[in-house]
């Protein structure tokens, strides 16, 4: 309103008196302020009626025939539907705001069931979008945008008005909204067969790719855009594949790159020089993101493979030769400090290894003395070194040397020994210590065995027993005899005569059982042969 009164009445009644002639009619629109001046002429005479002012020049107005025009559009012929749509986009931005989304966009939206009008109708309906909030969007033109936008009927030209609206809907629709609803439709126009369509499709990609979710790119875009890349035949589809590839490559792992991006790049067979400098492009972006390794054994060697081709120009070539330094630059100095991370850590081991062989000398000497230290404190401890060890007490050193005597009291010889046989006699004159062993059991044989004893101090006196015969190599041991110089029989133990001079040395061997011999006499009286236990015990061989 041309009047300011701010709910004032008073302030309003002054502003009307005030209307004729006042400059705040000037700041009407030109075709409109004569109007309104004769509309507030205070004389009725002179006012303008109801039927004066819809022929007014207000009426004829472009922007009042267009709002006319658009309210009986459905009744016009197709042929000036088009030409109508075709022109309306120049004449929205003198339209307000208001009036665009109350009045212009709801007939908009109600052509785009009309899909022969919709690479007319949708320019103007994506202009007034562009002036209408995200929520706005959301709610007035989304609804009816999505037929559209699913649609795989449309024509190349309406497909590529919902390519060139493709960033617009990417800043007015949340992301949820824009991915289930605008990137079908844009997928399904890298598939076009019509090469203009799959262009446009891939330098919009291309710009609103990083927009884009990792997931989405690496399993919806990156297979379609692989797909028109390898299918095109047409070099500007080649370049235009690749642009859109290099601003894909951010938002992609370098196992997808290594596995599926670089492996495309070497089976392209195509040399012409636009599509190897797109290719440059490409390798320069990967270089800069995947290892040095990766970098060395399989871009480089490309690079210096395509840089030596001849149809390149000079200045396409130096431009190879400075992606090569840069990635060269890039290798040596990551390198660089990869060797001197490993040198410090060998550096570092070495001394300590070093410092581990001086603490462990110097904890060796230490235990060494201590060790020395402790021996010296038990020597002198157990007296060891105030005199020798005294040697061992020789049990039959008192022993004259053909003593003959009995054993001690409890045991009985009832029958005098047989001669012993020439081995035995050989041993008792050489004075071996060699000692025949006859063991009885309880069946009434014997067997015996000789043996060497080794040598030993003393032999500990016999136990009583309870008159169970132990048992040695299965058989049970008898009555065992011993007597100092006295013959072996086949079931005595016999000794040899043993000196008296020296100490006696036992030789312990083998036990190997020997025929039975029969004398035909007892080696004991039957009060022996089953004596009490408590005879056995007052036996000292040796005593």
């Amino acid at each position: 309103s041309p009047i300011e009164a701010h709910a004032d009445l008073a302030a309003y009644r002054r502003s009307v008196r005030q209307l004729g002639g006042s400059a705040r009619v000037a700041r009407l629109p030109a075709h409109l302020a004569p109007v309104v001046r004769q509309m507030l002429e205070p004389d009725p005479q002179r006012r303008l009626t109801l039927a004066q002012f819809q022929q007014s020049a207000y009426f004829d107005d472009v922007l009042a025939a267009t709002l006319r025009y658009l309210a009986a559009l459905l009744e016009q012929p197709a042929e000036q539907k088009a030409a109508f749509l075709r022109g309306l986009p120049r004449v929205l931005p003198k339209f307000p705001a208001r009036a665009l989304r109350r009045q212009v966009l709801p007939h908009l939206l109600g052509v785009l069931s009309d899909h022969a009008l919709l690479q007319f109708s949708l320019p103007s309906v994506f202009a007034i979008v562009e002036q209408l909030t995200p929520d706005e969007v959301a709610e007035l033109a989304l609804p009816e945008l999505r037929p559209v936008l699913s649609s795989q009927q449309l024509q190349p030209q309406a497909t590529a008005a919902v390519l060139d609206a493709l960033p617009l809907l990417q800043r007015k629709l949340p992301g949820p909204a824009f991915r289930d609803a605008v990137l079908p439709a844009a997928y399904a126009a890298l598939l076009s067969a019509a090469p203009q369509v799959q262009d446009r499709a891939l330098q919009q990609l291309a710009a609103t790719a990083a927009a884009l979710g990792a997931a989405d790119v690496r399993d919806q875009l990156l297979p379609r855009v692989q797909h028109v890349y390898a299918k095109a035949s047409i070099l500007s589809l080649k370049v235009g594949a690749l642009t859109c590839l290099r601003a894909m490559l951010p938002l992609l792992d370098k196992q997808t790159v290594t596995g599926k991006v670089m492996p495309m790049l070497r089976r392209t067979k195509t040399r012409d020089p636009a599509v190897v400098m797109a290719m440059l492009d490409m390798y320069e972006e990967a270089g800069l993101r995947l290892d040095r390794q990766a970098v060395a054994t399989e871009i480089l060697p490309v690079l210096w493979a395509q840089a030596l081709d001849d149809r390149l120009r000079v200045r396409q070539f130096e431009r190879f030769m400075e992606v090569v330094r840069k990635l060269q630059d890039r290798i040596q100095a990551e390198h660089t400090r990869h060797l001197e991370q490993i040198q410090r850590a060998d550096e570092q081991v070495d001394r300590f290894n070093q410092l581990a062989v001086g603490s462990h000398a110097s904890l060796d000497s230490a235990s060494t003395a201590a060790a020395a230290a402790d021996s010296d404190a038990f020597a002198a401890i157990v007296g060891a070194g105030s005199r020798a060890n005294p040697p061992l007490a020789n049990p039959l050193a008192d022993l004259p040397p053909d003593s003959s005597a009995s054993p001690a009291s409890g045991w009985e010889w009832d029958a005098p020994v047989p001669a012993a046989s020439g081995e035995a006699k050989s041993a008792a004159q050489n004075g071996s210590s060699r000692i025949s062993v006859d063991f009885m059991s309880t069946d009434g044989h014997s067997d015996t065995a000789a043996d060497d004893f080794g040598a030993f101090a003393a032999f500990p006196p016999p136990t009583r027993s309870s008159g169970v015969k132990p048992s040695v190599s299965n058989h049970k041991l008898g009555t065992l005899n011993v007597k100092p110089g006295a013959k072996p029989s086949a079931n005595r133990l016999g000794a040899t005569r043993v000196g008296s001079a020296e100490p006696m040395r036992l030789q312990f061997g083998a036990i190997a059982p020997q025929q039975r011999q029969t004398t035909g006499k007892p080696g004991l009286s039957q009060k022996h042969a089953g004596g009490k236990a408590a005879d056995l015990g007052d036996f000292d061989p040796f005593a």
